[in-house]
């Protein structure tokens, strides 16, 4: 999906490059339907050998879908006319592990571009770039999400660390990108005083991310945002050990009817939750194609008008679980262009220092609401004392009882590493 958004930008912004540019899929995905199967490499290889040998492609869609091989002369013949394709292309498109395709074996790139370069564990990125002959270019951020290594022994043994993290702890100087382009100027304002150290500038104007949130009861006119207050309702799934929370799934529902009443089309909501339970009871009660539900660590790089979070985490404890984590955190704040409604536990998260902070800018904006919103009638603004304490007015046997995390260093993010 990150691949194919990336070619579609390109598209969108270069559409001179068409004719340049092929996506490369996995075998599974080459003959099933994509935003960009005008580019896709089946697409090509159709337009080439349809009309002269439609027997041929015909037997290559069938081994596809039937996962059988395909028989060696008519293998060798696909492969001769793939490689043709992509020699004629001078843009490819694919992922890191796809790079490693046997068809790629005798072709050396000038560049090698990895997007999301701080995801990738670093055996993965060095796939590409073992097929680069000049420059290789990372893109990312490591203030957000780092590799998934589910082995414990591979994670100690460093796979946690993706190879552009470690790039910068060694000692690597980043080309900065102090300007974005997604958020609303005054949804990135907080993440880039936590993050960046106030570095982040925008650029769109305020005008540019208008949309439908003047429709939108927000609670302050100037910032579209807010944070409905949703007491209890956590409770473990007894099947997979993970959490979900039915009360934040039912103020879901409503913020989804207060969207679409705002004109605000399904395609242009996305909710996020980092609860995998809590994700599928929502595709279970939403089950509707339109609306895309997805996990905080699914979603990053990604972005959507609209963004519905659901925090699932509340209790008496404080405890956040694997939301204390300030790089999943800076995800879950800022996948929205337009406006941003987050659902949970004020309390609980205010547990955390992190999130604590947060909560804090949003109490001295009257963003933290409660009430019923998204019905008829009017949410109000909650009172401070329903709120947690700022932390550093908290006395010292208070903190012990706290979440010890520290503030992240503001250090600004959204890195390229170029390196010859």
């Amino acid at each position: 999906m990150a691949a194919d958004n990336i070619a579609t930008m390109i598209l969108e912004k270069h559409p001179h490059l068409e004719s340049k540019m092929v996506r490369v899929y996995s075998t599974a995905y080459e003959c099933l339907p994509s935003s960009v199967e005008e580019i896709s490499l089946f697409t090509k290889l159709k337009d080439d050998i349809e009309e002269d040998r439609p027997d041929l492609i015909m037997t290559y869609e069938d081994a596809i879908f039937s996962n059988v091989p395909v028989e060696e002369e008519s293998f060798t013949e696909i492969r001769r006319y793939q490689l043709k394709i992509i020699e004629e292309h001078q843009i490819i498109v694919t992922t890191c592990g796809m790079a490693g395709a046997s068809f790629f074996d005798k072709i050396m790139f000038q560049t090698v571009l990895i997007d999301e370069a701080n995801q990738c564990v670093e055996p993965t990125a060095l796939i590409p770039i073992s097929r680069c002959g000049d420059k290789v270019v990372l893109i990312g951020d490591h203030k957000q999400l780092g590799p998934i290594c589910k082995d414990m022994k591979a994670a100690n043994g460093g796979l946690k660390m993706s190879l552009f993290e470690r790039l910068v702890k060694t000692g690597v100087n980043p080309m900065i990108l102090l300007t974005q382009y997604r958020m609303h100027p005054k949804l990135s304002y907080f993440p880039s005083v936590m993050f960046y150290d106030d570095s982040i500038r925008s650029g769109v104007l305020i005008e540019d991310r208008v949309g439908f949130s003047s429709s939108i009861p927000f609670p302050n006119n100037d910032i579209p945002l807010l944070f409905y207050q949703v007491n209890g309702g956590e409770r473990r799934d007894i099947f997979g050990g993970s959490v979900k929370n039915m009360q934040e799934i039912n103020h879901v529902k409503h913020s989804v009817k207060m969207l679409e009443r705002a004109g605000v089309p399904l395609t242009d909501i996305g909710i996020v939750t980092p609860y995998i339970a809590q994700k599928k009871a929502l595709e279970r009660d939403f089950d509707n194609e339109e609306l895309e539900i997805s996990s905080a660590d699914g979603f990053q790089g990604r972005e959507k008008p609209y963004i519905i979070f659901s925090a699932v985490r509340s209790n008496e404890r404080g405890d956040v679980g694997f939301l204390d984590d300030f790089r999943r955190f800076n995800v879950a704040i800022t996948r929205a262009q337009y406006g941003m409604i987050l659902i949970g536990d004020v309390m609980t998260l205010g547990a955390n220092p992190s999130w604590n902070f947060y909560i804090q800018y949003l109490r001295e904006h009257d963003l933290i609401v409660t009430g019923d919103w998204g019905e008829e009638e009017e949410f109000e603004i909650i009172a401070d004392d329903q709120l947690p304490k700022p932390i550093e007015f908290l006395t010292q046997t208070e903190k012990i009882l706290y979440n010890q995390t520290k503030i992240p260093s503001k250090i600004p993010g959204f890195f390229r590493i170029i390196f010859l």
